[in-house]
């Protein structure tokens, strides 16, 4: 029997080991079953089975478990910057509604309309273990309104950026301008800014440690040990019959 590698395939492996409740290396009819009822998704079974079961033997092993995660948040064709400038007001804005929606439809697991802290956690998990595998990152940013509730986001909380191909930029000097040289408009913003700054509760203070940045290990150990939530779990179950070869790709992982 053989394992799958990376970060999404640890996550895959430890699907396979709650499923096999007999520890018999194989998921029956029935485990499978139980595991798809855990998040409601039991009517499944016969899709899935027909999708994974290669040998037709009424069980799946791991070589016909999935052998990558599949993320539609995959890193596919970035518009570069020149082309996002040259879009319409009209455009840019339907090019976020399109991002939004696509990205409301994949983390609301339960389908009731709104999001909560379960659906948005595995959301980042899959594309976590996305990143570290592939090193390939979402093509949006997605930003909550303050002050939103966490367990009922609605798509009017939500914001996105497009994330741009920049490779083709050539980087600018930052140009310093001194404070005498500056227009007015530019000498009122910062005259805001340096009275926000002695209103802050922290003025004064010293300044905060620097976090130490998360190691690649740390972060895949992480990752691959995140809680099995019943958010999670649904993630996991909905890359099975989405085009993974059974078998072919044990030993790889992609999120």
């Amino acid at each position: 029997m053989t394992e799958i590698s990376g970060v999404g395939g640890t996550l895959l492996n430890r699907l396979f080991a709650l499923a096999d409740k007999d520890r018999d290396s194989k998921v029956s009819g029935a485990e499978m079953s139980e595991l798809l009822d855990k998040v409601g998704q039991k009517g499944k079974i016969d899709q899935v089975m027909a999708a994974q079961d290669a040998d037709k033997d009424g069980a799946l092993s791991l070589e016909e478990w999935p052998g990558k995660l599949l993320s539609s948040e995959a890193i596919g064709q970035l518009l570069t910057a020149q082309d996002y400038k040259a879009m319409s007001p009209a455009s840019r804005a339907e090019l976020a509604q399109q991002a939004k929606d696509a990205y409301f439809a994949r983390v609301d697991v339960d389908g009731n309309g709104v999001l909560n802290r379960e659906e948005i956690e595995a959301d980042k998990v899959m594309n976590q273990a996305n990143y570290l595998d592939n090193n390939a990152l979402p093509n949006v940013a997605v930003m909550f309104r303050a002050g939103a509730d966490r367990n009922a986001i609605t798509k009017d909380d939500i914001m996105v950026g497009q994330r741009l191909d920049l490779s083709a930029m050539t980087a600018s000097p930052i140009k310093q301008i001194a404070e005498e040289d500056m227009s007015d408009a530019e000498k009122e913003m910062l005259r805001i800014v340096r009275e926000g700054a002695a209103r802050s509760p922290d003025a004064g203070a010293p300044p905060a440690p620097v976090p130490v940045p998360e190691t690649p290990e740390a972060a895949r150990e992480r990752v691959s040990s995140s809680e099995f939530t019943s958010a999670l779990l649904s993630r996991l179950l909905a890359q099975f019959g989405r085009g993974t070869t059974p078998g072919a790709d044990a030993g790889n992982s992609a999120a």
